[in-house]
């Protein structure tokens, strides 16, 4: 009587795995064996770079220039919230605001930095002195 054997082998590699497998067959059996050999590939690393987002406040809130006001009309705050709003004129001049009897000197193209908690409800307005021209409003809500 005759004896056939027949030996496969594969070796397959994909993704960083090596896969092998071995099936003999004889004699009216089957025998299979199969080793995964798993390796380690690292992630790309990105070279995309990113700068951390700021948010940069303008250099004025509120801009005066030859006569003109540019800028919000109303600066709208909550009772005790600390009002915070930035003024840059191009003449020297003084800023009034009424109910609080505020006055913030303005020199030409300097950033005038106007803060106070606003513990007052109701709606201010802001005016220069120099023609007495209301710049904007502070309405305080609460």
């Amino acid at each position: 009587m005759a004896v056939t054997c027949l030996l496969f082998t594969f070796v397959v590699t994909a993704c960083g795995a090596a896969v092998s497998a071995t099936t003999t067959t004889g004699i009216g059996t089957t025998m299979s064996t199969s080793t995964v050999s798993e390796t380690t590939t690292q992630p790309l690393e990105s070279t995309t770079t990113s700068s951390p987002t700021t948010t940069s406040r303008p250099e004025a809130d509120v801009e005066i220039a030859d006569g003109v006001v540019g800028g919000p009309e109303v600066f709208e705050y909550e009772l005790m919230e600390t009002v915070d709003i930035r003024v840059v004129s191009d003449v020297d001049d003084e800023l009034h605001i009424h109910g609080y009897d505020l006055v913030f000197a303005l020199a030409a193209g300097v950033p005038t930095q106007i803060t106070f908690v606003a513990d007052l409800p109701g709606v201010f307005e802001v005016e220069v002195h120099t023609g007495h021209a209301v710049v904007f409003e502070i309405e305080v809500v609460g």
